[in-house]
C-alpha cells in the first residue's frame, strides 16, 4: 500500500503548473498522511521485531546493531536529500519525488521476498537448526523441523 501512495504522489507532480494549486497540495498532503498511517501501523513496527527474531542466537546482537547502524545511515542520508529533492531551487522535484521514494520501496520489496525467510510459527532454536541446515529461506515455512533429531542427543555447533 505504502507503494501505491507514494506513486500517486509522484503521478500528482506530474502535470505542470500544479505547484499553486491548494487541490493539489492539500491531496498530496492526504495522500502522505495516510501513507505514514499504513506505515506505522504496519511495516514500521514490525521491522524491530524481524531484525531481532530472524537471525541466528549467536549473532543476533551483532546482526541488530548492524541493521540499526545500516538504517540510522540511510535515514541521514533520506534527511539530507528530501530537501534537495523538494526545493524549487534545488533539483525542483516537487511530488515527483513520490517516484522516487516508490522506486526504494520496490527495492525493499524485493529485497523482503528474497532475502527474508517466513518464520511464522517457529522458535528460535527451529530458526537455528534451518539456517544451521542451510535450508532455503524460500523454503523455511514448509520444512518440518524435529529438534530432537537435529541436535542428536548433542548440542548444535553452530560455526561463525
Amino acid at each position: 500500500m505504502i507503494l501505491v501512495t507514494l506513486i500517486l504522489v509522484g503521478a500528482l507532480g506530474v502535470p505542470p503548473g500544479h505547484s499553486s494549486d491548494k487541490a493539489y497540495s492539500w491531496t498530496i498532503a492526504a495522500i502522505l498522511i495516510i501513507s505514514s498511517f499504513l506505515y506505522h501501523l504496519g511495516i514500521g513496527p514490525l521491522t524491530n521485531t524481524i531484525c531481532s527474531e530472524i537471525p541466528s542466537s549467536l549473532l543476533r546482537s551483532k546482526t541488530v546493531v548492524l541493521a540499526r547502524g545500516a538504517y540510522t545511515v540511510l535515514t541521514i542520508c533520506a534527511n539530507a536529500f528530501t530537501p534537495y529533492q523538494l526545493n524549487p531551487t534545488a533539483w525542483n522535484w516537487g511530488a515527483k519525488t513520490g517516484f522516487f521514494w516508490a522506486g526504494g520501496c520496490l527495492i525493499s520489496i524485493v529485497f523482503t521476498y528474497l532475502c527474508v525467510p517466513e518464520t511464522k510459527m517457529r522458535t528460535a532454536a527451529e530458526v537455528d537448526v534451518l539456517f544451521e541446515q542451510r535450508i532455503s529461506l524460500r523454503r523455511f515455512a514448509q520444512t518440518k523441523v524435529d529438534l530432537v533429531e537435529a541436535i542428536g542427543g548433542e548440542e548444535i555447533v553452530v560455526k561463525l
